[in-house]
């Protein structure tokens, strides 16, 4: 078995170890923002900015910003990031989390810099098929960094025949979707690291 088969069956595992339903799912990401909100780093009405159906999670529509055609959440005075904008959906199944998409985007405040886009994907466990070349290129769960797909001008040939748009793709260990938050979070603002380092007396 190859490195990239034991990432999955490791995602695979740990999906089932670290069951999660919709709605303990929704709270702990409601939990970690509210402690956001209390930073002033975005705004306490946050908790009413989820909805829910048919086993998946979003932002819903009454949030006040949006990222293309999706609901976000705003964030502000991050300690890299300007116009920082949140997004996330979380889908469901009988085991708990099968897959989410959980996006940070904003303004680098380096003039000339390309913007600032960081996204955590749990591609759909259990699926017929897996998207993109193979596991190794395009891991079940894995991070995108640098430039969306939108920014990124670079086609490359799919091989089923299609031209997409390159990104890529870091391949991740098993991260439930506050995780993936947590990470976005602490990228963008060393005060929102949840596990600082311990230094050696």
């Amino acid at each position: 078995m190859s490195v990239w088969h034991e990432l999955k069956r490791h995602i695979e595992d740990r999906r089932e170890e670290r069951r999660a339903n919709l709605s303990e799912v929704q709270a702990s990401l409601i939990a970690r923002l509210i402690e956001i909100a209390d930073l002033r780093l975005c705004d306490r009405e946050v908790v009413g900015w989820f909805t829910s159906e048919r086993n998946k999670l979003t932002i819903s529509t009454s949030a006040p910003a949006k990222l293309d055609d999706w609901p976000a959440i705003p964030l502000k005075n991050l300690e890299h990031i300007d116009e920082p904008l949140l997004t996330l959906s979380v889908t469901f199944d009988k085991i708990g989390v099968r897959g989410y998409s959980i996006q940070l985007c904003g303004k680098r405040r380096i003039v000339g810099s390309p913007p600032w886009y960081a996204r955590v994907d749990l591609d759909g466990v259990g699926e017929s098929t897996n998207k993109g070349v193979g596991l190794c290129s395009h891991a079940l769960l894995h991070t995108h960094v640098g430039a969306s797909l939108g920014d990124d001008h670079v086609p490359s040939l799919d091989p089923r025949g299609e031209r997409k748009r390159f990104s890529t793709r870091v391949p991740t260990p098993w991260l439930l979707p506050v995780d993936a938050l947590n990470w976005l979070l602490a990228t963008a603002d060393r005060r929102l690291e949840p596990v600082p380092s311990v230094r050696a007396t």
